[in-house]
């Protein structure tokens, strides 16, 4: 599947990747599984008061953390979490937006 995965950082900060992103059960199950890892990797909290991550907060955290500069300065891993978000999706345009802290499709 093709996606455009836009991630706004800030008024001035934007990233967006065109991917080809292949998707199945298995595909969806191993992104599911490498926000999991980068959640606890990175340290992210949860931002909800009863503690509960959906898949969404997982992404949300994950792009917070690992940062607009981080992702300009290797395109290679950038391109991958973008593949990542696809597979996890699986919808053809995603907006990040880490100013209003949602994801809109």
């Amino acid at each position: 599947m093709r996606s455009v995965v836009t991630i706004i950082f800030g008024p001035d900060r934007m990233i967006e990747y065109a991917v080809e992103a292949p998707t199945s059960e298995q595909h969806a199950e191993q992104a599911h599984e490498w926000f999991d890892k980068q959640w606890v990797e990175l340290e992210c909290e949860p931002s909800r008061a009863s503690g509960k991550v959906l898949t969404l907060d997982k992404i949300i955290g994950v792009t917070n953390e690992t940062g607009y500069y981080n992702l300009i300065a290797d395109e290679e891993s950038g391109r991958e979490f973008a593949i990542k978000v696809a597979q996890a999706l699986e919808k053809p345009t995603i907006v990040i937006d880490l100013m209003d802290h949602t994801i809109s499709f």
